[in-house]
């Protein structure tokens, strides 16, 4: 991972919610124009690199990404910016190939070289036929079964953090079998230490007044 920025960010800005892409070098903003800048590389080996074109308010900021050897646009939305809080922000990199395949990242704007993977869910889904209200216990994968990785629902995560390195990625799925029942799945990511440390961990509950957890 690589990143560079000669200038701070400011204390708070109006960021455009949509990525703007420019693959060739020459529409892909300057350095010397647009300095913070992040580059990372997914889990199958593809490339890429975003730039915050960054505006006093109340003009809206840019985040403009080159993706050179991912499906066009006209096709699919490689890299989306699925939310911010305070100084991080949340980053998706994903492709449709036989399936979709996901990458998820967090950038850290008070310090420049940050610019981290997060480690892939491999939680699977809960099983919403129980009845008595408890999650049953899954046996521990085969030693040499390698995990299978969990797609999340980009739109139902939130990020949240606290302090300057602490952090929770959570994605909330909601099931409802009938007018009378409903499920509330938490799939989350916990980060206490400048190394992401945790893994991604399953929560649930049956209603808004009573939950179970693992």
């Amino acid at each position: 991972m690589a990143m560079s920025a000669t200038a701070a960010f400011p204390n708070w800005v109006m960021l455009e919610r949509f990525v703007f892409r420019r693959d060739d070098d020459e529409t892909f903003p300057d350095d010397s124009k647009v300095p913070i800048r992040a580059s990372s590389t997914t889990s199958w080996n593809a490339p890429f690199r975003f730039a915050f074109c960054l505006a006093d308010p109340s003009s809206i900021s840019r985040i403009y990404a080159q993706l050179p050897g991912f499906p066009p646009p006209t096709e699919q939305v490689p890299l989306a910016i699925l939310s911010t809080h305070r100084h991080l922000a949340l980053f998706h990199v994903g492709i449709m190939i036989t399936a979709l395949v996901q990458g998820f990242f967090i950038y850290f704007a008070n310090n420049p070289t940050s610019l981290k993977a997060l480690p892939p869910c491999t939680e699977p889904n809960m099983g919403y036929s129980r009845l008595d209200g408890r999650i049953p216990r899954r046996p521990p994968p085969p030693q040499k079964e390698e995990a299978k990785r969990r797609v999340l629902t980009t739109a139902s995560m939130g990020l949240l953090c606290r302090g300057e390195q602490e952090f929770v990625v959570a994605e909330l799925e909601l099931f409802k079998p009938s007018r009378s029942k409903a499920y509330a799945d938490i799939c989350l990511l916990r980060s206490c230490t400048p190394e992401l440390a945790g893994k991604m961990e399953l929560h649930a509950c049956l209603n808004p007044q009573q939950r179970q957890h693992r």
